[in-house]
C-alpha cells in the first residue's frame, strides 16, 4: 500500500531516532518513531545490563533515543535497541 511504502520510505536499519513510548509488554516496549508504524525495544536490547522488568528502563510517555536494528517489512515490525545509542 502507499501507506506502507511511506513508512518504509522514512526509515533505515543503523540510524538513530528520537521516540516516545507508547506501551510497555513483559518482553518489551513499544516506541513511537514518528513513522506511522511502532517499533519495538526487545526487553534485551533495553540495557547491555540484564533487565527483569521492562519498567526498571523505561516509563509510558518517556522520551528516548532509539537505533533502528531490524526491519521486517512481511511482517511490518521495526526492531530497536536503546544499547549503544549515545554519539
Amino acid at each position: 500500500s502507499v501507506k506502507e511504502k511511506e513508512v518504509w520510505g522514512n526509515i533505515e536499519a543503523g540510524k538513530r531516532y528520537k521516540g516516545v513510548v507508547k506501551s510497555i509488554m513483559d518482553f518489551g516496549a513499544f516506541v513511537d518513531i514518528g513513522v506511522g508504524i511502532d517499533g519495538l525495544i526487545h526487553i534485551s536490547q533495553l540495557s547491555d545490563q540484564p533487565v527483569d522488568h521492562v519498567s526498571e528502563v523505561v516509563q509510558v510517555g518517556q522520551r528516548v533515543r532509539v537505533r533502528v536494528i531490524n526491519l521486517d517489512y512481511k511482517r511490518s515490525r521495526i526492531g530497536l535497541s536503546l544499547r549503544d545509542v549515545t554519539e
